[in-house]
């Protein structure tokens, strides 16, 4: 999650292997030793969809070794999550629905200026014109998209 490791295939072996651990942002026992254990989370609720996290091992031992246990903060660890979680979430929303078309054209194209109220331009050639929009995509950044005029 946080090295964004593939952790279903071994680099090495090329073969598919179950490398992820899942690690807890609130340790699963009480128990002082576990890290993070000492959070008031309730017992009940520390294997909730919302505590576990799929991490590598390398980083698993990280982020539950003492030394580090003060960077590795129970609030820390779930903005991380919640992060990547959103990440995931953006990248894997954009289905066919919401396909865009990338229209490249060859040879001379005419560009008439930018528009005096800010609009995004207008290009010409042979007879068709494309406009440039600015889509969302569901994303905090726009993008610009050319669509095709009559």
């Amino acid at each position: 999650m946080l090295c964004n490791a593939y952790l279903l295939e071994g680099a090495t072996s090329g073969r598919t292997l179950p490398l992820g651990e899942v690690a807890h942002i609130v340790g699963q026992s009480t128990d002082p030793c576990s890290p993070r254990g000492g959070d008031l989370l309730e017992k009940a609720l520390r294997d909730e969809a919302d505590n576990p996290m799929l991490l590598c091992a390398q980083q698993h031992m990280e982020i539950d070794a003492k030394a580090a246990l003060d960077v590795f903060t129970v609030e820390w660890l779930r903005r991380a999550k919640q992060e990547h979680e959103n990440r995931v979430r953006h990248l894997t929303a954009l289905g066919p629905e919401r396909a865009t078309t990338v229209v490249r054209m060859v040879g001379p194209v005419q560009h008439f200026g930018l528009p005096e109220d800010g609009s995004l331009p207008t290009f010409r050639r042979s007879g068709a014109s494309f406009t440039v929009h600015r889509h969302a995509c569901n994303s905090k950044t726009p993008h610009n998209v050319a669509h095709r005029g009559e």
